[in-house]
This record gives C-alpha cells, structure tokens and sequence, in this order.
C-alpha cells in the first residue's frame, strides 16, 4: 500500500515539476503571464527609431527643429524676433536656485532638498558596494565557441 501511495505522490510531484516549468517558459515567451524572452533566441531585442539630424546652421538658427509633432506634414515652426514673445520669457531664471547652505532650515524646501542630496549620495555609495563576482581563472580561460 505504501509503495502504491508513494509512486502516486511521486507522479503528482513530477506533473507540478511540469506545470511549473511550461508557466515559466511561457512567462519568458511573452504568452498570457507577460515576459519578453523568446524561447528560440532569448532575449528580443528592441529596435532603436533613429531621429534624423539637422545639420544646416541656417535651418537651425532661423527654425525650430525637431518641434513638429505630426507624423506627416506639418511644416517647420519658425523663430520671430526676440519683440514677439512676451517680457517674463526673459525674466525666467535658468539656474539651480540657491546652494542649500543659503537656505532656510525651517522651510520644507530645505529639507526636500536635502533628502534628494541623501538619496543621490546613497545611490553612489551603493552602486560602489557590490563588487565584481568572483571567476576562477580556469572558467574565464574556457573558449565555450
């Protein structure tokens, strides 16, 4: 009776194994779980749209390239003198703002920014931490092609 139970528990084992393994292939297949790895070649590459450049110091000084957004048609939307847009385009500050000693430790921008330097500066760190994992020399020397 025993052996008839484990050769029944034995078989269910192996059918889960087999189940498993079809939802995991199917995951990397990109069927109904998502993924995006092929069976046959891996992982599916993704094609890179290359934007054509202008290179003309005409068209780029009396232009704004690349400002049209229609996939067809659509002409090239000129740049009017400096008269034509309004007096605050010229009063917008461009720089960072002020250093973070020149602030207020009392407003809420002190501290937002002072988080964000925390988070970049522990972002650093961590990208350092994790070294390159150890090969033995007799596995990097293997020409597997």
């Amino acid at each position: 009776m025993n052996i008839q139970l484990n050769k029944i528990f034995e078989k269910s084992a192996d059918l889960y194994l087999v189940s498993q393994r079809f939802l995991a292939a199917k995951a990397f297949a990109g069927g109904k779980l998502g993924g995006g790895i092929s069976k046959k070649g891996g992982a599916q590459q993704v094609k890179k749209i290359e934007l054509p450049v202008e290179s003309d110091a005409k068209k780029l000084a009396t232009f704004c390239c690349g400002l049209n957004i229609l996939k067809t048609g659509g002409e090239e939307v000129a740049i009017k003198p400096d008269s034509e847009y309004p007096e605050w385009l010229w009063s917008l500050s461009l720089d960072k703002g002020p250093s973070i000693e020149e602030m207020d430790p009392d407003t809420m921008e002190y501290w937002a920014r002072k988080r964000r330097i925390a988070i970049r500066h522990q972002n650093k760190l961590m990208k350092n931490q994790f070294p390159e994992p150890f090969i033995p020399k007799k596995i990097k020397n293997l020409r597997l092609a």
